[in-house]
């Protein structure tokens, strides 16, 4: 349950490899602000007021879930397929919520797990304006400066479609398919894009994160 009432599940995206950070280093580890990357995306949804936040993880998935261990409503969804591409993990999250779901979800939060600059009421944003749209379809995009970004609020409806997703297709992909249903909302803050794939733009989130 979150602050708008509804029922919204998070699913976090973290289980890739980060082949462009350079050999052994996973940038999810990588400290910004003082926490690892994909803590402080976790702890975004649960200051939001989500209360349950699903992990896909893959690749090492045992120091991931260390470092996210004791956070309250986190849970782990392992993806043996991880290395096939984004897809494999978005099915893997939603088929364990299509399995349990039973007309009780509202919706699903897809997000990945290297953005810096998530900020709670960025969620709020896209969580009260699936709540005000009251359609099970609609599915609630964060936008600034005319870019969209992440989380992509996914209305219940879609779930068998992000059950669907294999390989390398990300959720954009279903932007596309459902373009009918998507509500774009504007939020001040460009965080919703800005992720972290390279040292270079490691460096500049921990810039960025510590000026603030």
């Amino acid at each position: 349950m979150t602050r708008t009432g509804a029922d919204y599940v998070a699913l976090v995206l973290a289980a890739g490899a980060s082949r462009r950070m350079g050999a052994d280093q996973n940038k999810l580890l990588e400290e910004v602000g003082g926490r690892p990357l994909v803590a402080g995306v976790v702890e975004a949804f649960v200051e939001a007021g989500v209360d349950r936040v699903l992990v896909v993880v893959g690749h090492e998935a045992e120091r991931i879930e260390a470092v996210l261990a004791g956070r309250p409503g986190v849970e782990w969804v392992a993806n043996a397929a991880w290395s096939e591409g984004m897809g494999s993990s978005l099915a893997a999250g939603a088929s364990v919520l299509a399995k349990e779901a039973e007309g009780r979800l509202d919706g699903v939060l897809v997000c990945v797990g290297d953005l810096p600059g998530l900020s709670p009421e960025v969620i709020g944003q896209v969580c009260a304006a699936h709540a005000e749209s009251a359609s099970p379809a609609a599915i609630c995009v964060p936008t600034h400066g005319g870019r969209d970004g992440h989380p992509v609020l996914f209305g219940r409806v879609h779930l068998d479609a992000l059950v669907a997703q294999s390989g390398d297709r990300g959720a954009r992909g279903l932007l596309l398919e459902y373009a009918d249903d998507v509500r774009r909302v504007p939020v001040e803050s460009a965080g919703i894009f800005e992720d972290v794939d390279t040292p270079e733009q490691l460096e500049r989130a921990r810039r960025e994160v510590g000026s603030r």
